[in-house]
């Protein structure tokens, strides 16, 4: 997701440089969040989706679970409807699978292989819910 603020170009998207850079998420997410509240433009109706990118969560394919998702939104032009941002352990480590907060609300165990059910029980629901 691509923001445009006072001229400047400001990138959501996580990216594997950002896994080892903890301030620059921060500060993305920040950036987006004050975008959103400054400009008003429907924040409430936006689903934000955080994937952990902690150490753990990383070597559990991370990366992977980001690039998924990356594709979802961009095959079904969910631009305007879904933030993506990386952040640091949810605190909720396991042994499969990554995490990944939808709105408050924490998911473990995201793989390769569910994540199509994790996507359309979940992201999808939650879109269809804030459209109401």
């Amino acid at each position: 997701r691509v923001l445009y603020d006072s001229g400047e170009k400001i990138s959501v998207e996580v990216t594997h440089e950002m896994c080892c850079e903890r301030k620059l998420i921060r500060c993305k997410k920040q950036e987006a969040n004050s975008y959103f509240l400054r400009n008003k433009i429907g924040r409430e109706k936006m689903i934000f989706i955080d994937v952990c990118v902690g150490s753990s969560c990383h070597l559990m394919g991370s990366h992977e679970i980001v690039k998924m998702i990356q594709n979802e939104i961009a095959n079904r032009h969910l631009d305007d409807e879904v933030v993506l941002s990386g952040c640091f352990c949810l605190g909720k480590c396991n042994r499969s699978g990554v995490s990944v907060k939808v709105g408050e609300e924490v998911y473990t165990g995201i793989t390769p292989s569910n994540f199509r059910e994790f996507w359309e029980n979940t992201v999808m629901q939650a879109i269809k819910n804030s459209e109401m």
